[in-house]
């Protein structure tokens, strides 16, 4: 099996980040109008803890892990693709193969952000052959916004003096944080 090697431009587990703080940061949009708070996204199936992204018109629905299909195929990150919210494309496994840390079957809340030329998509997961239920934070990397994934070998965050880490998400304030 290949040896993973994480892209040059995000090369250190320290610098996954801090590398977004030398991009260009674009104003923030305005603010909502709060009385028509959100939209409800149907995806005609269940979809659990959603990130959804729009990127050149075409909006990218990911989800936790996933059985779908009549096939029963399962996804570790299953993605759609969709140019109108709601018609959905057929699901894809954005992260077909997880590192060894992570146990198949408990992928959840995946969170997409661009860095340069490379999305990274950050994952919970339940780390495998540990004497008592513990989640981290895995991180995985594509120049395709859909995958496939490339997952790093070790936890991108794990607290295992607070009992693991979950829910990851990324946000711009001067510059990229998790």
């Amino acid at each position: 099996m290949p040896r993973h090697t994480v892209p040059a431009d995000l090369a250190r587990t320290s610098d996954r980040l801090e590398s977004a703080a030398a991009a260009t940061v674009d104003e923030p949009a305005p603010a909502p109008d709060l009385a028509a708070p959100g939209v409800t996204i149907s995806s005609g199936a269940d979809q659990p803890d959603p990130f959804m992204t729009e990127v050149g018109g075409q909006y990218y629905l990911f989800s936790s892990a996933l059985t779908v299909g009549l096939d029963q195929t399962f996804a570790n990150v299953p993605v759609r693709a969709a140019r109108v919210i709601g018609q959905w494309g057929p699901v894809q496994d954005a992260l077909p193969m997880l590192p060894k840390w992570a146990e198949q079957g408990f992928t959840w809340a995946p969170d997409v952000h661009k860095f340069g030329s490379h999305y990274v998509l950050y994952f919970t997961a339940a780390v495998h052959y540990a004497a008592a239920h513990i989640e981290c934070i895995g991180d995985a990397y594509s120049t395709a916004i859909t995958g496939p994934y490339l997952a790093s070998p070790s936890p991108f965050v794990c607290q295992l003096a607070d009992g693991g880490s979950i829910d990851p998400r990324t946000f711009e304030i001067g510059r990229a944080h998790v």
